[in-house]
């Protein structure tokens, strides 16, 4: 008999979790980033898309690389 597989999910993004490794941040930033990340990734298929949503929507201030 052969075993029965579940069908994949109808959004590959269904089955992406946040995991941080390692931040200079306080808890409430950490999961504010994480919410509009991914709120982002729900309205938005194109990565520069989806990380200007979140250099536009993020509230706390980030650090330049440019500096």
């Amino acid at each position: 008999m052969a075993e029965q597989q579940s069908p994949p999910p109808t959004n590959p993004r269904d089955k992406l979790e946040a995991q941080i490794k390692s931040a200079d941040m306080t808890e409430d930033m950490q999961q504010e980033a994480i919410d509009v990340a991914q709120e982002a990734m729900g309205k938005y298929t194109i990565e520069k898309d989806i990380a200007q949503h979140i250099k536009r929507t993020v509230r706390f201030p980030m650090k330049s690389t440019h500096e």
